[in-house]
């Protein structure tokens, strides 16, 4: 009952809909936008969180494959939610705004690559010279992104909400002289933007799966 447009936000049509009156709105005409939604978080009365990709074209045609982040207030009341603003490094995105109202949900919408906690992932496409792919985004937690560089060298970029960097940073450093354990040497971490830079390695990686059947295997 605390977001009563919460079926609405969770419903690909309708929020396709909300998104393009609201970009119109704000003068980003676009034309048969449809709406993907990748992952929802729901914490029942306190927030809504979810993750979406637009695709269609613009007015003048030009193709969209847009990610953003919705936040749905507490019974519609933006005032509600925290302003997360603060110390934000707010970027022009590949499509619409950096930030948007949704009236129709009584939400906002950040466009990738900004994100309410997440706050310097654009940080992880500037100055790298290579491809570079989005690997994994999830709102409010964390982007990572491979680059691969001249001659094929592979690297991944990794920017957090939280101290999982430098955590990841400290148990390479610590196990990095630790016979049979071989993990991704780390480049860099720059702890002001919470980000981590680290080198592939080959090899097969370790199966989920396998992990999870035998946990203290694996801890040990």
């Amino acid at each position: 009952p605390v977001f009563p447009f919460l079926a609405q936000a969770l419903d690909r049509d309708a929020i396709a809909r909300a998104f393009m009156s609201a970009l119109s709105a704000s003068g980003f005409a676009s034309q048969r936008l449809t709406c993907t939604i990748e992952r929802s978080r729901i914490k029942r009365g306190r927030k809504a969180i979810i993750g979406v990709r637009l695709h269609g074209r613009t007015a003048d045609g030009r193709p969209i494959d847009q990610r953003c982040m919705v936040a749905l207030f507490p019974n519609g009341d933006s005032a509600a939610l925290p302003d997360m603003s603060a110390g934000t490094e707010l970027v022009s995105p590949a499509f619409g705004p950096p930030a948007l109202d949704i009236p129709e949900l009584g939400a906002r919408a950040w466009f990738f690559p900004n994100d309410r906690k997440v706050r310097h992932i654009a940080r992880l496409f500037t100055g790298q010279p290579g491809q570079v792919e989005i690997v994994h985004y999830v709102p409010e937690q964390g982007c990572t992104v491979r680059v691969v560089k001249d001659g094929g060298l592979v690297q991944f970029g990794k920017c957090r909400a939280d101290d999982r960097g430098q955590v990841a940073a400290k148990v390479h450093a610590a196990a990095v002289n630790v016979v049979g354990i071989r993990l991704a040497p780390v480049l860099s971490y720059d702890r002001a933007r919470r980000i981590l830079w680290q080198q592939s390695v080959d090899g097969k990686p370790l199966d989920p799966a396998d992990v999870c059947a035998r946990p203290h295997h694996w801890a040990s």
